[in-house]
């Protein structure tokens, strides 16, 4: 993951945790993600420095798990297996609730929802059976944005903790810190251009035999990656008019789609496939997207009818 200075990542953990019995190197918990077995754990403030240095504008690391000793785990200050993760997806409604935390401030926040020797536990709510810490932790946000709380890391946290401690009588205490400085919001940067339709090349057809031939259709490929990754900046960008944007779609779907099939999304790390949608469907939900920041084009494949499938990851705003 590449971040920019006025990026914000936020990382939200629901799920099993525990830690190594005696474990005294850290009051953090490691993390089941999926697998109940000792080496598919991952500390949780292994994952927030992993974050942290990535430079973002705002960093919040929180894990919604239990932190209490389980026999068979071992203590550990990383994954000892390599993480494979998909696309992170936020409402306008959680997008909105945070905004004003997120540009108002840059640094790294750690939290956990227990503290060593607890059980991280879960109660009747409005949502049915649900996680103590975020069913309070909700409600605060609740609180914060109707201006019955001052925005801030510290005020938020401390009481989404004292509110947790009261209501399991004591028995869940959560830990945060935060390293936060108050900021002024960032720059809006200027407003694109549509792209002019006339300077987008169509690809030509494949021809055979020499070196020559190969390379040429090569550049010629790489010039319509490139072409059409401007078209997507385009898409992405939320401070254009929705109208202008999907006017330039449906030019962009109408001039390629006799040329690609469909489109594929890679997972983070590229290691597989977590979606796919045909060209004109794709095209679409970008156009009309509140929460993308961006489409990276990573290349293609041969695709269907002779046509051919683009290859990309989809960022999300965060």
């Amino acid at each position: 993951m590449h971040c920019q200075p006025n990026d914000i990542i936020m990382f939200y953990y629901i799920g099993h945790g525990g830690r190594a019995i005696n474990d005294k190197s850290t009051v953090y918990p490691q993390m089941c993600l999926g697998q109940s077995y000792n080496e598919r754990m991952i500390p949780l403030d292994w994952v927030y420095n992993q974050l942290k240095s990535k430079g973002a504008r705002l960093t919040v690391t929180i894990g919604m798990c239990c932190n209490s000793e389980s026999r068979g785990l071992t203590s550990k200050i990383a994954p000892q297996f390599s993480p494979n993760n998909g696309n992170t997806y936020m409402t306008d409604q959680e997008a909105a609730r945070i905004q004003e935390l997120c540009l108002s401030y840059k640094g790294n926040v750690l939290v956990t929802s227990a503290s060593p020797g607890q059980t991280s536990g879960c109660a009747e709510s409005n949502l049915g059976y649900f996680d103590t810490y975020t069913n309070v932790l909700v409600h605060i946000f609740d609180a914060l944005q109707k201006g019955e709380l001052a925005p801030s890391w510290d005020a938020l946290l401390a009481e989404t903790k004292s509110t947790v401690n009261e209501v399991t009588k004591n028995r869940q205490t959560p830990i945060f810190e935060t390293h936060v400085t108050k900021t002024s919001a960032p720059r809006q940067t200027a407003k694109k251009e549509a792209p002019q339709q006339e300077n987008i090349e169509k690809p030509t057809s494949k021809q055979e035999g020499s070196t020559s031939d190969e390379n040429a259709e090569k550049q010629t490929a790489q010039n319509l990656l490139n072409k059409i990754a401007t078209i997507y900046d385009y898409l992405t960008d939320t401070s254009i008019n929705e109208e202008d944007r999907i006017e330039v779609e449906q030019r962009f779907t109408q001039t390629y789609s006799d040329e690609i099939s469909e489109v594929k999304v890679l997972s983070q790390d590229n290691d597989f496939v977590i979606d796919r949608s045909s060209f004109e469907d794709f095209n679409g939900r970008v156009a009309t997207s509140r929460l993308l920041r961006k489409i990276a084009i990573c290349g293609y494949l041969k695709g269907t009818n002779g046509k051919i499938a683009l290859v990309v990851k989809e960022i999300y705003k965060k």
